[in-house]
Formats: C-alpha cells, structure tokens, sequence
C-alpha cells in the first residue's frame, strides 16, 4: 500500500516539529518513516484509516 501525497506531507510536518534542520538529516527521515508507515498501513488498515499518520508514532 503506497502513501498519499497528503500523507506525506505530514510526515514531512512531523519531521520539522521535531526539530530536525539539516535537509540531508530530514529526507533520510521522511524515507523510513514513509517506508515504515506503508508497512503499518498495510498490517492495520483499519488504523490508519480512524487515526491517521499520528497514530502510528504519537
């Protein structure tokens, strides 16, 4: 299951909330948050569907 531009974008938001400045830093991290999301998406889409992204990692 692929995540939605929509959904990338807040794991982007997520990321800068963080506190994360370095530009190579943030992307390596929006990479495997994506990565793991979609596996988390695929196991439980149920889940992702009621909570969202903030679900997973809050």
């Amino acid at each position: 299951m692929e995540i939605s531009q929509e959904q990338l974008s807040e794991i982007k938001q997520f990321v800068q909330c963080k506190g994360f400045v370095y530009l190579d830093v943030q992307l390596e991290i929006i990479d495997h948050l994506a990565s793991a999301t979609e596996e988390k998406m695929e196991a439980n889409p149920q889940a992702y569907q009621l909570w969202g992204f903030w679900f997973f990692y809050y």
